[in-house]
């Protein structure tokens, strides 16, 4: 019974993410970090004792690695599974990635942002012709 709740926990959290940042602020939501994928109980537990640590909030997931000294392989793994949210003030700012909020790794951020501005250039009437 404990592993199939083990199972569906990382199953459900790993389907919507975790704000990292949202779990550092509150207490009853960092448990969840320790199913996000490539974590588990100890690295989660470290890197929320860290992120308090400095008292700072978290900007982008790639900061987790140069900021937070989180190894690359392990950032590999979850960093599709961690969202930063970022509120309306934070978007203004150039080290900001927006698509840090969404489910999108970061080793296909350029392929997103290609397929949004090709979705943007498109024209119906091309399509008629």
């Amino acid at each position: 019974a404990v592993v199939s709740t083990q199972s569906t926990g990382i199953t459900r959290v790993n389907e919507v993410g975790v704000d990292l940042n949202f779990a550092v602020d509150h207490y009853h939501y960092q448990n969840l970090v320790q199913f996000v994928c490539g974590l588990g109980p100890r690295k989660a537990a470290d890197l929320l004792k860290l992120l308090k640590q400095t008292n700072e909030r978290l900007e982008s997931r790639t900061a987790l690695v140069t900021n937070f000294k989180l190894g690359s392989r392990v950032f590999l793994n979850c960093a599709g599974f961690i969202r930063i949210e970022n509120s309306r003030d934070d978007s203004l700012n150039e080290n900001v990635q927006l698509l840090d909020s969404t489910r999108i790794h970061p080793e296909t951020y350029i392929w997103a942002t290609k397929m949004a501005i090709d979705a943007l250039e498109y024209d119906d009437d091309d399509e008629d012709t």
